[in-house]
């Protein structure tokens, strides 16, 4: 007597062929369990990237330079409020303060940096500091749009206007 498989075999079947163990059940039961978790914190991410740009753009001026070596030599000046200068860099932890209270951990805020300066909204000197506690960041002003450049485009429509 042959036995086979079709798509109508349970687990049930295939446990009784000898196919697979009942322990194998608990093995995928956690890998979707780990898939679904991934899922969450796939999205408390996303609300994560968010809060943290706008904490940034409500605390803190776009900075004044151009790029991250331009931000390491004006670090000093970046921090002076004696002469009413204004603070535009920033380090990670007074964000991570800030932000903690709203169930924002550390690992989330780096991953959020990351993804801005990935994103070229903000810069740091992470490449140029030999000590990560003085590494700071800053946020990039966006650039004019130039209209004139580039027109808008005409969509052509079935309304009668």
């Amino acid at each position: 007597m042959t036995k086979s498989i079709s798509l109508t075999s349970t687990l049930k079947d295939l446990i009784a062929l000898g196919l697979i163990k009942s322990s194998q059940l608990d093995s995928w039961n956690k890998r979707l369990a780990r898939k679904t978790e991934k899922t969450l914190e796939n999205i408390d991410q996303t609300r994560a990237n968010q809060a943290v740009a706008f904490y940034l753009g409500c605390t803190y001026p776009n900075a004044p330079v151009e790029d991250n070596s331009e931000l390491h030599d004006r670090r000093a000046e970046a921090v002076d409020f004696k002469n009413g200068k204004s603070r535009f860099s920033f380090g990670l932890k007074p964000t991570e303060k800030a932000l903690l209270k709203y169930g924002i951990s550390r690992r989330m805020i780096e991953i959020a940096f990351a993804q801005l300066r990935e994103e070229d909204v903000m810069i740091s000197t992470k490449g140029i500091v030999s000590n990560n506690a003085h590494v700071r960041h800053a946020i990039l002003r966006a650039p004019a749009r130039d209209l004139e450049s580039r027109p808008l485009e005409i969509i052509e429509t079935d309304s009668p206007e």
